[in-house]
């Protein structure tokens, strides 16, 4: 039997498909919840949006149809008698007007504040004289005119009418409504007044929740579908892979077998690229666009969960890269390119895509190049993806105000090698053995790449020693990681070297003496 990587053998006979299920598992569920929480949500903001517009309405309303009585009231000083509000109440006349006004609607309550935040009316007489003017809502309105909430009673907050006002009895969703008030009368201009309107909206919400669980079969009977097939795909490709080791091992003495199983591993390896990239294409397509939709209706909420949904499906497409990658090289089917080219332009072209990656982290990147090195022969596209890999690693673990310091250097054994020094944590040498193994999710270091499954350090091992050269990563616990890229110099001169063409606002420094890219 062909050998088999450590940390495979480990994870057993199913390891390969038992790893890919635990981590696609949580995927699958984020996209689900995803789904759902940007459905309800948009409902929910349309209800919002709907009602707020009536309550606004209302309010507008009520305060053109009974003005004088508001009027009159608003001219009411509660100054240090509270207990007099009541009877200004009562001679405004203004609350038989209202309940008359509200009664066959939505309307559960009326409150009017002056604009010190004192409530000089409810339907609700236990709320008058209640102040208000700490409350957010209260200053918001002031300042943007209008302000809506949401109250679901399912929270524990919603309302409890006592049945009174024309209204049953019982715990409701309530959709709140403020609205600056201007009431002009030859006596009186009240701007800053304000002018509650109180909505009931349970049966307005009930279908949405009733929606939301009819969501949850549309939505999850297909996602778990197509995770059961990528598992039953991906056990099945590997299950192949074992039976196909096993006859190679026993009939190695005949070539024509031989060559028939690797072409069915070859055959498996299209079929699995085809079967598990086509639907993730489809995931980050339609994330993709609903993004770009909902933000041109500026639907930012929504446009921000499906970005959630197009970086998961992302995610998930470079882990199955990978795995895809890891058994290739298993198989020996791992094709290197051999291009003449230099190792600093691949450098800035990884530095490039990586920037956001230490703008986050809020470390330095300083790329030491006079480009005087000589060229390789090796493959741009794989290295530029190691050197991705390794720049990542060393953003993630180097703490903010840290640095990261690329070095060019030729060896007089006729090599050309590039250093990676961060300032992080730095690893034992037991952690250093583990990084350069498969899904070794135990210690969360360089053996944890952004593919999300343990194989990116693995494969950049395997691409390096592919291309003759060496991987070399030298560590102690709290100085640091120092990672060196070696490959042998190309001596053929430059006049054929390939040139990495970057762009001209890449955000890499061109000088000679040393490229700086500061987080």
């Amino acid at each position: 039997m062909p050998h088999r990587l450590a940390g495979l053998v480990r994870l057993g006979k199913f390891g390969i498909p038992i790893g890919f299920a635990l981590i696609a598992a949580p995927v699958f569920l984020v996209v689900g919840l995803l789904v759902l929480r940007a459905e309800q949500d948009g409902a929910t903001k349309a209800l919002v949006l709907a009602t707020e517009v009536q309550n606004a309405g209302i309010a507008r309303t009520l305060a053109n149809a009974h003005s004088d009585p508001i009027s009159y009231l608003l001219a009411f000083d509660i100054g240090d008698a509270p207990e007099l509000l009541p009877i200004a109440l009562r001679r405004s006349g203004l609350q038989p007007l209202i309940e008359a006004s509200m009664r066959d609607t939505n309307v559960v309550n009326v409150k009017i504040y002056d604009g010190k935040g004192v409530t000089l009316f409810s339907l609700d007489r236990d709320q008058l004289g209640e102040d208000i003017s700490a409350c957010e809502c209260f200053i918001k309105v002031l300042t943007d005119g209008t302000f809506s909430e949401l109250v679901r009673h399912g929270d524990g907050d919603g309302l409890v009418l006592d049945g009174g006002h024309g209204h049953a009895a019982g715990e409701i969703d309530l959709l709140s409504t403020m609205i600056r008030l201007n009431v002009l009368t030859p006596h009186l201009v009240a701007s800053d007044s304000v002018l509650e309107i109180q909505s009931d909206v349970t049966g307005l919400i009930a279908p949405i929740i009733a929606t939301r669980h009819e969501t949850s079969i549309v939505v999850g009977i297909p996602l778990v579908s197509l995770y059961l097939l990528m598992v039953a795909l991906v056990t099945f490709g590997h299950m192949t892979i074992m039976r196909r080791d096993r006859v190679a091992a026993r009939f190695a003495a005949r070539a024509a077998q031989s060559e028939a199983s690797d072409m069915a591993k070859s055959e498996f390896l299209a079929l699995m690229s085809h079967e598990l990239r086509t639907p993730l294409n489809a995931i980050v397509g339609f994330a993709q666009l609903i993004a770009e939709t909902s933000r041109t209706r500026a639907d930012d909420e929504t446009a921000g969960w499906a970005d959630a949904v197009h970086d998961s499906g992302l995610h998930m497409t470079r882990m199955i890269s990978s795995i895809l990658d890891i058994t290739a090289l298993e198989l020996g089917e791992f094709d290197l390119d051999r291009d003449v080219l230099h190792m600093h332009d691949v450098v800035r072209k990884a530095a490039t895509t990586v920037q956001p990656a230490f703008d986050k982290g809020l470390v330095t990147l300083n790329v030491h190049d006079d480009g005087r090195q000589e060229p390789v022969l090796g493959d741009l596209e794989k290295l530029r993806q190691v050197f991705e890999n390794l720049l990542s690693n060393a953003a993630r673990h180097t703490p903010a105000g840290g640095a990261v310091d690329v070095t060019f250097d030729a060896t007089p054994d006729g090599f050309v090698s590039v250093s990676i020094q961060d300032t992080g944590a730095g690893m034992t040498k037991q952690q250093i053995e583990q990084a350069r193994l498969p899904f070794q999710a135990t210690w969360v270091g360089y053996s944890r790449e952004n593919d999300g499954a343990g194989l990116g350090l693995t494969i950049a091992d395997k691409v390096v020693k592919g291309l003759g050269g060496d991987l070399i990563i030298e560590s102690e616990s709290d100085a640091g990681t120092l990672i060196t890229v070696r490959l042998p110099a190309h001596k053929a001169g430059r006049e054929n070297v390939t040139e990495v063409v970057l762009p001209e606002d890449d955000g890499v420094a061109h000088d000679t003496e040393a490229r700086k890219i500061v987080a």
